[in-house]
């Protein structure tokens, strides 16, 4: 059989079938010889098919065997990768919440105590700012730490806590445990005058 240009090629005389083979030479071998064939099968089975994708926005990606359709996500969903395979996820947010969450002494906060915040943010790990309020006006410090934390010095100096005098309130963020709980300190007598706000979240 004499070479063919592609673009030489009009019409198929016949439907190609799955035994049907097509010769691939070296262009620095003779016209007669042989490098390789690849039957019609062999195309279809290694290639990814146009049909997979049926929607504008659709993703192609593996799965455990072979190559598979991840439909377009919802607007504003961002890509994410899960424990084997990737998914569409609605991005963070920041929530403005303004809800107080604690008032007065009960709970008493002068041990580490939880502080549940899954009304407000939800069961779930998040990024909290919180505000700190005492009427008393006195010297205090409220400190914050992830719900089981051992760690003892999370009083002063530490991002995790904030100070007040007479201006009688400060900010402090608060990262809550997938339960949406937080634990916090007063080092302060006076808790009876004390409020927490959850001001805004992020999760």
């Amino acid at each position: 059989m004499a070479d063919t240009k592609l673009s030489g090629l009009t019409e198929l005389a016949a439907t190609p079938a799955d035994n049907d083979e097509s010769y691939i030479r070296d262009v620095s071998e003779a016209a007669a010889a042989e490098s390789k064939r690849i039957t019609i099968v062999n195309l279809l089975g290694s290639a990814i098919l146009k049909s997979l994708l049926t929607t504008r926005g659709d993703i192609i990606y593996r799965n455990a065997t072979v190559p598979a359709r991840l439909a377009k996500g919802t607007s504003g969903h961002v890509l994410t990768m899960g424990a084997n395979d990737p998914a569409w996820s609605a991005p963070l947010s920041l929530t403005v919440a303004e809800t107080q969450v604690f008032s007065g002494a009960s709970p008493s906060p002068s041990a580490w105590t939880d502080l549940d915040l899954s009304g407000t943010i939800g069961s779930n790990p998040a990024l909290v700012l919180l505000k700190c309020y005492n009427a008393s006006g006195t010297t205090a410090a409220f400190g914050f730490r992830i719900n089981g934390d051992t760690e003892p010095d999370f009083i002063y100096d530490h991002p995790l806590s904030c100070r007040m005098t007479t201006l009688k309130f400060a900010y402090a963020f608060a990262i809550a445990d997938s339960s949406g709980i937080v634990e916090w300190y007063f080092d302060q007598s006076g808790q009876a005058s004390t409020t927490i706000d959850v001001v805004a979240y992020i999760k």
